[in-house]
């Protein structure tokens, strides 16, 4: 462990302060532009621009700047990295995974109902109303239309609502935090995942040389050629808003079909993609692109066959997620032995694994899951909700945000949904007909929290768990600052949100969150509660062939050296995030193949500064194309990066 004059200087008040304001910026800037704006979202993946390109403004600024006045003493390395994890963690839950939805989706039935769709008259007596904002006050009405001219807006009607919902949610989160704890030594130390995100940070975080004001990444020619090469395409993208004339460079390249019964596969480029996947691990790379190609050629003999495989179909999704649930249990079988020393460690036993340097004692991670669990089930019991349906959506929507965390540390993923929205999974598989309108109106009232899942709290986390070890950083000391952090930003976005609904007027946005999302759950219910059916035994059938498959490639994997096929990609290879950027895990698979055939691990390295101005030109662009936006756009923005 660090000693103490060496652990303060790696954790700095400065540092917490630069990670804190950005996060919270992100707090206003990121619902502003994702609602108000139009434009490309600050905050939607768990390497958002937003995030990334201002704390590299920061470190720029610092090292060109700052350390030229004698008063300023340079910053290090792992103070950056403190202000970077801070910044990323605390920022996460700014739009759609919390701040958002929360806001909109809870009062929806009182803004969507109508005596055709008999919301009120059939819903009424199901749902708790400390679980929703009353609309006598127009509290609903005006968040979605605006507050009229002269009137106050009922702001109190929100506080009970919010907090019981913002109650569940913290606790959800708390499991996160707890696993993360758990997990974050056996991940880093045991397995050594690769942590693409991480490694690419690493390298923005370099130190220069004594006497030199720019920061090593922006010294090399081939960082410039990689940074220009996003730029220019977002430069001529940007000019034919002014000018249609001025010519553009494609990044959708067209698309590839193997015949009309199949899904076309289509070629885009997506900078970020290319330069993160190329710190992935290549055999990582190559099973999303040999899953996805397979099952892109499954899916059109499928049809061929007569076996509905289409768009509402979804069995290909089950599969993927029979694949991600087996996945998940295989990862957590695998740490088994580290789960129990660390067990024995909370239960006080000496040869239990040491947990002084992990972000909480193992006790307190193990006792976290217990109280939260026991307090999510509780709600959902109070809320109309079995025990079992409770206990199943939490113990699924546990394994799909470690599920898709698990892809980003190893593949680089920092964009992509959950195969199925989990509600809609757990009363198709378990049969609506089969289940209480008590138990799905429960249900409905979580539709947003498990519905548009990134999981971008638990992969940040994880991260700054992984980035942490790097840099020597004391975890015990940058938790309580991630915490209060996180907390503050979410709140203020929360805030934020519901105020630019009643400034503005939520319908009038185009964004899902104000339009169909709030309806959603409501038009789910109503058709489970109409049409009761019994379980879909097409689907589970299609969720037990992904898991097996799943048991399968991982036990060829771990019993076999030389298999060469990594099972993951199977477990997100129908998702459109992954088909959509085929085309840019392709590029990067073959540019870290080629160059580790050419010339070995050297050769990779002097290689990375392309990769790294690829992404940092494709940030760049992105902030100019957004700042055009706010000139000369408001309110009809561009969005040129992931929306």
């Amino acid at each position: 462990m660090n000693s103490e004059p060496n652990s303060v200087a790696r954790f700095t008040g400065r540092a917490v302060t630069a990670g804190a304001v950005i996060s919270l910026l992100m707090a206003i800037g990121a619902p502003f532009s994702r609602y108000v704006l139009y434009s490309s979202p600050l905050v939607f993946t768990s390497f958002s621009w937003g995030v990334v390109t201002t704390w590299l403004l920061f470190v720029v600024f610092e090292m060109g700047v700052l350390r030229r006045f004698r008063f300023w003493r340079p910053m290090s390395s792992p103070e950056f990295a403190v202000a970077f994890m801070i910044a990323t963690v605390g920022s996460s839950l700014t739009t759609t995974e919390v701040a958002g939805p929360i806001v909109t989706h809870i009062g929806g039935i009182h803004y969507f109902a109508s005596p055709e769709n008999r919301w009120h008259e059939t819903l009424d007596s199901l749902l708790p109303v400390w679980l929703l904002p009353t609309d006598t006050h127009n509290a609903v009405k005006w968040l979605f239309d605006g507050v009229p001219q002269g009137q106050t807006y009922p702001w109190a009607d929100w506080v009970v609502p919010l907090f019981w919902h913002g109650s569940f949610t913290a606790a959800f989160l708390l499991v996160q935090f707890a696993l993360v704890g758990l997990l974050r030594k056996h991940w880093v130390e045991h397995e050594r995942l690769t942590f693409p995100i991480m490694q690419m940070a690493v390298e923005l975080i370099q130190q220069p040389e004594e006497g030199e004001f720019r920061p090593p990444w922006s010294r090399p020619r081939l960082f410039w050629f990689g940074f220009f090469i996003p730029l220019t395409f977002l430069t001529l993208q940007m000019l034919s808003w002014f000018w249609p004339t001025v010519p553009q460079l494609p990044t959708n390249l067209g698309a590839i079909s193997f015949g009309t019964e199949y899904p076309a596969l289509n070629m885009n480029l997506y900078w970020p993609v290319i330069g993160i996947a190329f710190f992935a691990n290549k055999e990582v790379i190559f099973s999303l692109l040999f899953f996805t190609v397979l099952g892109t050629l499954v899916t059109g003999w499928l049809t061929r066959l007569g076996i509905d495989v289409g768009v509402g179909a979804q069995p290909m999704q089950w599969l993927n997620m029979g694949a991600l649930t087996v996945m998940v249990l295989w990862f957590l079988w695998l740490a088994r032995r580290h789960l129990w020393s660390a067990a024995r460690r909370a239960m006080g036993k000496p040869d239990g694994d040491d947990d002084s340097n992990e972000f909480i004692s193992y006790r307190t991670a193990y006792l976290i899951i217990i109280g939260a669990v026991a307090y999510m089930v509780f709600w959902m019991q109070v809320s109309g909700s079995s025990i079992a349906i409770a206990f199943l959506l939490i113990v699924m929507g546990t394994i799909v945000y470690l599920g898709i965390a698990r892809l980003s540390f190893e593949a680089g993923v920092f964009h992509v949904n959950a195969p199925l929205r989990l509600v809609d999974m757990i009363v198709d598989a378990t049969g609506s007909a089969n289940i209480s309108h008590a138990s799905m109106a429960a249900l409905a009232q979580h539709y947003w929290r498990f519905s548009n899942v990134k999981s971008l709290f638990l992969v940040t986390f994880g991260h700054a768990g992984a980035l942490s070890q790097q840099m020597e950083i004391p975890r015990r000391r940058l938790n309580p600052a991630i915490v209060i952090v996180t907390v503050a930003t979410t709140l203020l976005a929360t805030w934020y949100t519901l105020y630019l609904g009643v400034a503005y007027g939520g319908y009038n946005f185009t964004d899902w969150i104000f339009r169909s999302g709030p309806a959603d759950p409501f038009i789910s219910l109503m058709k489970w509660i109409s049409n009761p059916l019994p379980a879909d035994f097409r689907r589970i059938t299609f969720f037990g062939i992904g898991g097996g498959l799943m048991v399968l490639f991982s036990v060829l994997r771990y019993a076999f050296p030389w298999w060469p096929l990594h099972p993951i990609g199977l477990a997100i290879c129908f998702s459109f995030h992954i088909k959509e950027s085929i085309l840019s895990f392709l590029i990067a698979w073959v540019a870290k193949s080629l160059t580790l055939r050419l010339g070995g691990i050297k050769l990779f390295r002097r290689t990375v500064p392309l990769f790294v101005g690829i992404v940092v030109g494709a940030f760049v662009g992105t902030a100019m194309c957004f700042l055009v936006d706010m000139i000369w756009f408001p309110m009809s923005g561009h969005a040129v990066e992931f929306k």
